[in-house]
């Protein structure tokens, strides 16, 4: 079970066009009502891996669906 919340694939989108478009950190958070350290690491795990979708998690597979 993540610690975190998981934000939607839109909601990252929308930090990486404004990060893009040149608004700050502190900008896109307020616009988007999260917080400044969501934004950066969004913003450095998309520099970084180049995608905005999550990664697949390795762990035991679920008994029950």
């Amino acid at each position: 079970m993540p610690k975190t919340k998981e934000w939607s694939n839109d909601l990252r989108m929308k930090v990486i066009e404004k990060r893009e478009a040149g608004l700050s950190f502190n900008q896109i958070s307020n616009d988007l009502q999260i917080t400044k350290s969501t934004v950066s690491s969004i913003w450095y795990k998309y520099r970084a891996t180049g995608s905005v979708a999550t990664v697949v998690r390795s762990g035991r597979p679920k008994l029950i669906t």
